[in-house]
């Protein structure tokens, strides 16, 4: 897990005995207990994902989603599931939010599952966005758009699981 800096405060209430269990389990994973309970609680998968989110206030979009497509493609149902669960917490662009919420509604597609309620939180591109400036081409991306991009009013021509 990142070492990130702590400046918050979370208590809970727990039985001796459940204390004791946390105690020896974190003792045995050679970590404090906060870390042990943090790493159980705090999918690994799910914190990379809000990692690569935050890369949006550094990184050009197009290395940020290539990163995105990278983390997200090779993840099987479950694993997708449990790393787009939570919402993101970085403050995105409307298109980087939208163009993300499409890449996630595509990965769901394609693994059969559901995206998460999340993505309802976020409204729509009001005006539409083609992955070219060629307005000969916009028809074609029109067209062969992949549904969640369209869904999103984006219009590209290739998607998770494909480059340019």
């Amino acid at each position: 897990m990142n070492k990130l800096k702590k400046s918050e405060y979370l208590q809970i209430r727990v039985s001796k005995q459940q204390k004791e269990i946390i105690k020896s389990a974190a003792k045995s994973a050679g970590v404090d207990m906060s870390t042990w309970v943090l790493q159980r609680v705090l999918n690994n998968k799910a914190q990379q994902f809000l990692t690569i989110l935050s890369q949006f206030n550094t990184l050009e979009d197009s290395f940020v989603f290539a990163r995105l497509h990278d983390f997200l493609l090779p993840c099987s149902k479950a694993d997708f599931e449990q790393t787009v669960s939570i919402k993101p917490t970085s403050k995105l662009s409307d298109f980087q939010i939208n163009y993300t919420i499409a890449m996630i509604g595509h990965r769901a597609h394609t693994l059969g599952c559901t995206a998460p309620d999340w993505i309802n939180d976020f409204p729509i591109l009001h005006e539409p966005y083609f992955g070219t400036s060629l307005k000969s081409l916009r028809l074609h991306l029109l067209i062969n758009s992949p549904i969640a991009f369209k869904q999103r009013n984006i219009y590209i021509d290739s998607t998770l699981g494909e480059r340019v």
